[in-house]
């Protein structure tokens, strides 16, 4: 992971690699410092001793990132695992325009968050991965019980995930 603490001081290119290529267990890279691309670039460029090189950000540059020939991407998008899976299945045997379109589908759902916070865990919970849209309120304190909150849709809000949803049944 290239990112953590301060943005500040994110490991340069040429440390990762020099780091890969004195111990290769440590050639898999979490991208996530910007600019992203260009880093990444650079990582592929250093194949070998580079062994994985993944994106990151919820995956909202992964088309690209699949394009470049990145290995994967590391996301916080569970609620949309199959989706995903489908997504690499359908790159890895080059259907292009079918991976265009589902990854389209798939920013539908993403961009939700920004517009109505908590639509994850309302799918989350739609989907049966969690039985409740309960999350954390803030950092953990020790020897403090966890702050938490239920969150609660209005239906207009609700009914714009389904209608969004809806676009993701093909896949």
């Amino acid at each position: 992971k290239t990112s953590g603490g301060n943005r500040a001081l994110a490991p340069s290119t040429e440390l990762i690699v020099q780091l890969a290529r004195e111990f290769p267990t440590f050639g898999y890279v979490k991208e996530e410092t910007d600019p992203i691309v260009n880093r990444m670039r650079d990582e592929l460029r250093n194949r070998p001793p580079m062994r994985g090189i993944f994106g990151a950000s919820f995956a909202d540059g992964w088309l690209y990132e699949l394009r470049l020939g990145l290995d994967g991407v590391i996301t916080g998008n569970a609620m949309y695992a199959d989706l995903m899976a489908r997504i690499w299945d359908l790159h890895e045997h080059a259907k292009t325009d079918e991976v265009r379109d589902a990854y389209s589908k798939f920013l539908l759902m993403r961009n939700l968050e920004e517009q109505i916070p908590g639509s994850s865990l309302h799918v989350m919970k739609r989907r049966g991965i969690f039985k409740t849209t309960t999350t954390r309120v803030g950092p953990p304190v020790p020897g403090t019980p966890q702050k938490v909150r239920q969150v609660t849709l209005p239906d207009d809000a609700i009914a714009e995930i389904e209608y969004r949803f809806a676009a993701l049944k093909p896949y």
